[in-house]
């Protein structure tokens, strides 16, 4: 099973990811940070120290990372995918937006699997914002399938 993070900052590195690796998932993190990116590669895993009374820490593997800058390789990630996240802060999910819809179309057509997105963002009302900034990403003849697909 793939997770797919869009961020490997702090939340979704020392966070998110972490939860879904112990979880079984295989972590994919998009990122724009091209040393984060190639550590991830490179490892293909992380350490996480968990900040107890008595520090400890916890490797982390089947990790990776991709461009966020890399378009196509961000729709294909989507596309198969079994559920993604996004801890990006509000600035720049917006920025993204039109990626992850072009990867929602692309997936409708490859598999037509619904998108299940996790919005760990400070957002209020971040699910009725994501989608709406879905929606205006998206073509009119394909916004139908946004509200029976993407949860």
């Amino acid at each position: 099973m793939k997770f797919l993070m869009c961020g490997a900052g702090s939340i979704g590195r020392c966070f998110i990811g972490p939860l879904f690796s112990q979880a079984g998932y295989d972590v994919l993190f998009v990122d724009i940070s091209r040393p984060v990116r190639d550590a991830l590669n490179n490892r293909r895993g992380y350490p996480y120290t968990v900040a107890a009374e008595v520090p400890y820490d916890i490797q982390f593997s089947g990790v990776r990372g991709v461009d966020g800058l890399d378009e196509q390789a961000v729709v294909k990630e989507i596309t198969s995918c079994d559920l993604m996240a996004t801890a990006l802060g509000a600035t720049a999910l917006q920025k993204v937006v039109t990626v992850i819809a072009k990867g929602f179309l692309s997936r409708m057509k490859e598999n037509g699997r619904p998108l299940n997105i996790l919005i760990c963002e400070n957002l209020k009302d971040a699910a009725h914002v994501l989608r709406g900034w879905l929606s205006d990403a998206l073509p009119e003849e394909d916004r139908r399938l946004l509200a029976t697909h993407c949860a």
